[in-house]
């Protein structure tokens, strides 16, 4: 439905098809810069990043050569997320010899559950609703089941400490009238 909103019928499936892998792309790039490639600035080794990205740059033009006359545009979007994704487990391998830092493997697997949780209840909203269903209905409906299925799943499974943060805020304003 975000794709019918945001390039119209004609495009919208092009839209979709490129959607996953670009989404997958961007979470490898914001993990690898704003995590893994910290790591080279505190160990203040540059060559390290320079060789990671030019290693992740030459896996997007291998990958694109490969993919592109095969898949097309949903190709170059495949391309892209391995080559972020190569680039990020470069980072993460190499960067531990420029300084080491740690990496929160329980947080990030209980956050991995309940995005899958959410992505589940997503998929089955758009199910219900239909192919027909207007593109702003199904889209609200998603998003709005999205983020109460990822927030009751973050709670359940304590993402980044979600149950002291709902204990805090449920029970905020029943504190302050006792007091």
């Amino acid at each position: 439905p975000l794709a019918r909103l945001a390039v119209g019928p004609a495009m919208s499936a092009e839209a979709a098809a490129v959607g996953a892998p670009a989404a997958l792309a961007a979470v490898f790039a914001g993990v690898m810069t704003h995590y893994f490639h910290q790591a080279f600035t505190l160990g203040r080794r540059p060559a390290g990043l320079i060789a990671v990205t030019a290693a992740a740059g030459g896996v997007q033009v291998a990958a694109g050569l490969v993919l592109i006359p095969w898949a097309g545009v949903e190709g170059a979007a495949w391309a892209s997320a391995f080559a972020f994704g190569a680039g990020a487990v470069l980072s993460a391998v190499i960067g531990r010899s420029a300084a080491a830092l740690p990496f929160p493997a329980g947080q990030v697997a209980r956050s991995l559950v309940a995005t899958a949780i959410m992505a589940v209840a997503v998929q089955a909203v758009g199910g219900w609703t239909g192919p027909h269903a207007s593109a702003v209905v199904l889209l609200t409906a998603q998003v709005v089941t999205g983020v109460a299925t990822y927030v009751v799943a973050a709670v359940l499974f304590d993402v980044a400490g979600a149950r002291r943060l709902a204990r805090e805020r449920l029970f905020a304003g029943g504190r302050a009238r006792v007091a």
